[in-house]
């Protein structure tokens, strides 16, 4: 996956060197608690790495600080660093999903008591009182860019359903950090309330929102366009590396890309509803069998590692996909085939876009059943 943010999509991608990156580690999950892991993260901090796609090599350069991502099953999670602690290095260190399906922002913050906040250290989490370069968010109004309605907003919590659970809290503006980059005057939801139990199943302390403007609550303006606006990147992009052996490393690479983690040329598809990252879909099939959908679009989703699809669509799949035993699955290529997404490319010809049932059929470990 790579995302630009540009007026027009260019037919070629010019192929810039990626200024920062962040590792993703596929591990098994932990069951140790919400902080079983961050010893880890805080040790591989400090160095940036270059990945070879093929042999899994890590390289070290002496550069700015990166961010270590775990791949926690169904979410990919990250540390950022949010506040200024009187050392001038971040004050809270939040682990969070990096997510292209949703725009604002979200950290724990110690407001938070209840529900999978009850279960971890909560007062290790942001604290406004404890950050030198807080603000509340009504300083907001009439500057930065961001709504002229964050007076109105002052004080008064968001509330905002995911696919997954739902989250609360009042706004606030603190600067952020993602590796290298320090985005000044952020605006960003303290977590007050976690509603599901995704929330407990890994370390969750927050959502660094990727995509558009137009899905972010009040039109705050998001993380990406501060570091737009304020010049973090010389080239406005990032990459997802998704390494289909799980035993390898992934990564986020930011303001570019990293040459040696793919082969051929990088393939460009218009975004054509800039509020997801929303590609065009041609056609959906199962095989060879058209699925005949009146859904024309394809929303890229890093916040999860599930495939959705309307009511109606998952229906007719659960019939053609049905739910078996593993050793019925891995045996029965026909009755299990590829799905194919094809999709329109910037030079306006389709592409068709391959899932294997090794992929979209979730095992739950023999002799258990395998699932969609």
């Amino acid at each position: 996956l790579f995302g630009s943010r540009a007026f027009a999509t260019p037919r070629l991608h010019a192929e810039h060197g990626a200024e920062h990156v962040t590792a993703l580690r596929r591990q098994p999950r932990r069951p140790s608690g919400l902080r079983a892991s961050l010893l880890d993260e805080e040790r591989t901090a400090r160095v940036e790495r270059t990945i070879n796609a093929h042999s899994g090599a890590v390289r070290e350069k002496s550069v700015n600080l990166t961010t270590t991502l775990q791949d926690m099953s169904s979410e990919y999670i990250g540390m950022i660093g949010v506040g200024t602690a009187e050392d001038g290095g971040a004050l809270f260190r939040a682990r969070v999903v990096f997510d292209t399906g949703s725009t604002n922002l979200w950290v724990a913050s110690v407001l938070c008591r209840t529900g999978p906040c009850a279960r971890a250290a909560s007062e290790d989490f942001y604290d406004p009182a404890r950050s030198l370069t807080q603000e509340p968010y009504s300083t907001l109004q009439g500057g930065a860019g961001d709504s002229a309605d964050s007076g109105r907003n002052e004080g008064k919590d968001i509330d905002i359903v995911f696919g997954t659970g739902e989250l609360k809290g009042p706004l606030h503006v603190d600067t952020y950090r993602v590796g290298p980059m320090v985005v000044h005057r952020q605006p960003f939801a303290m977590i007050r309330e976690m509603n599901g139990e995704v929330f407990g199943s890994f370390p969750f302390e927050g959502i660094l929102g990727l995509a558009f403007s137009s899905l972010s609550f009040g039109d705050i303006e998001p993380f990406f366009e501060h570091v737009i606006s304020q010049k973090c990147l010389k080239s406005n992009e990032f990459a997802f590396y998704l390494n289909a052996d799980p035993a390898l490393p992934s990564a986020i690479l930011w303001g570019g890309v990293d040459k040696s983690l793919y082969e051929g040329p990088i393939r460009m598809f218009p975004v054509v509803q800039p509020h997801y990252w929303a590609l065009e879909l041609l056609d959906f099939r199962i095989g060879s069998e058209s699925m005949s959908t009146e859904v024309k679009r394809l929303i890229v989703d890093t916040g999860t590692t599930f495939f959705t699809a309307p009511a109606s669509l998952f229906d007719r799949v659960a019939r053609r996909l049905p739910s078996a035993r593993c050793s019925e699955v891995d045996g029965s290529p026909d009755r299990y085939p590829p799905l194919t997404f094809v999709l329109r490319t910037a030079q306006g010809q389709p592409y068709h876009l391959e899932v294997p049932q090794e992929t979209y059929m979730l095992g739950e470990g023999e002799p258990a059943a395998a699932k969609r």
